[in-house]
């Protein structure tokens, strides 16, 4: 409860990092940085089971940034009212990503991409399981695409209220649902 963790330089930077499908993380009221690894930056990496409840995951620099990065099959999320941020990073700067088989439940909470050359609030990618509620997701910033939440690859979105902003670039996306085989439900 209430922990700061943080991670600077290298080529990858963890804030936390779950490594394994056999681990497990329940905490709240954390605070997780990961900033200036030349290549990617995570405030947290989960491949494990995690239950979060409140807290704030920041990922700043490199080349690539995620707030939180929620990742392959068997791995589980549950986030409540999280801060989740990426930024400053020359490329991919990524709030959150649910990516690769990932099943992530958002209640609450703020999820920001930021900078870059491609900005993302949320990102479900790739046979990934996203239900949200309530959340804010803004992507800002970036030279060109800007993704408040972006589906792709054969994924599973729910949704029940929200907000989700694109803004700047050269394409600004509020919702971006793409490719056969994704399924996006709103309420």
């Amino acid at each position: 409860v209430g922990s700061s963790f943080t991670a600077r330089g290298g080529l990858e930077a963890y804030g936390i990092n779950t490594y394994n499908s056999g681990t497990t993380l329940d905490a709240e009221s954390v605070t997780a940085l990961a900033e200036n690894g030349s290549i990617n930056n995570f405030g947290l990496s989960n491949y494990g089971a995690t239950v979060l409840r409140g807290g704030s995951f920041t990922a700043r620099g490199g080349t690539s940034t995620y707030g939180v990065f929620n990742h392959d099959s068997g791995t589980t999320l549950q986030a409540d009212g999280i801060t989740a941020l990426g930024e400053n990073s020359s490329g991919l700067n990524y709030g959150m990503e649910n990516y690769n088989g990932g099943v992530a439940t958002l209640h609450g909470g703020s999820f920001t991409g930021n900078g870059g050359n491609q900005a993302s609030g949320v990102q479900n990618t790739i046979s990934s399981t996203l239900t949200a509620e309530g959340i804010a997701a803004l992507a800002e910033n970036s030279s060109t695409e800007n993704y408040g939440l972006f589906c792709s690859g054969d994924v599973t979105t729910t949704l029940s209220g929200g907000t989700f902003t694109g803004r700047g670039g050269t394409e600004a996306y509020g919702i971006y649902n793409g490719e056969s085989g994704t399924t996006l439900g709103a309420n």
